[in-house]
């Protein structure tokens, strides 16, 4: 398949602008409701290569940094029926491949969480490339992934009288990535 064309495409080695970007996850709740949160702080580069099949990510979450608007629900999944996050205070995304799909494109990778490292596909959007107004080039990525807790060895498993789990195995993530151009190396 022909990767589809991307606007103002460069290779390039490009850091996310964490002020511009964010990371999401959704949960389903007493099998009825969604509950969002995000991690406020998280690192990564992408580079670009000379074609978009040859580009890779390589991404850091502080799994401290998880805020779901209730701090006594942000302190249960920070425990050790969660993510542990004293014990295992990061997680890390590596790609390995990526694919052209449709009008997008498929980024295989390894995700390293609570101690367990897992394949991860995530369906991506490149958004574009643009020169900024502040004389910078930027660049937008859209991923989308879902994961179950219990790869990663999450094994909570509350149930309901009348069925169906307290907290959802599957877990949905959203990934809005800003980056920009990293300066050329001078000599």
């Amino acid at each position: 398949m022909t990767a589809p064309a991307v606007a103002g495409y460069r290779s390039g080695f490009w850091s996310i602008d964490q002020e511009h970007s964010s990371v999401l996850f959704t949960a389903r709740h007493m099998a009825v409701g969604r509950v969002h949160g995000r991690f406020r702080r998280f690192v990564g580069k992408v580079f670009t290569g000379a074609t978009v099949e040859e580009s890779a990510v390589r991404a850091i979450i502080d799994a401290t940094s998880l805020d779901t608007g209730n701090a006594k629900r942000d302190k249960s999944l920070a425990s050790a029926e969660f993510l542990e996050s004293d014990r295992f205070p990061t997680m890390e995304f590596r790609s390995s491949a990526v694919h052209p799909y449709d009008t997008d494109f498929l980024v295989d990778g390894e995700l390293a969480m609570h101690g367990q490292t897992r394949p991860v596909r995530l369906k991506l959007t490149f958004n574009g490339i643009i020169d900024d107004p502040y004389g910078g080039t930027r660049a937008g990525f859209s991923a989308h992934t879902t994961i179950r807790r219990r790869d990663f060895g999450l094994t909570f498993d509350a149930r309901l009288p009348g069925g169906g789990q307290l907290v959802s195995d599957q877990i949905s993530i959203t990934l809005d990535i800003e980056a920009t151009l990293d300066a050329p190396d001078q000599d």
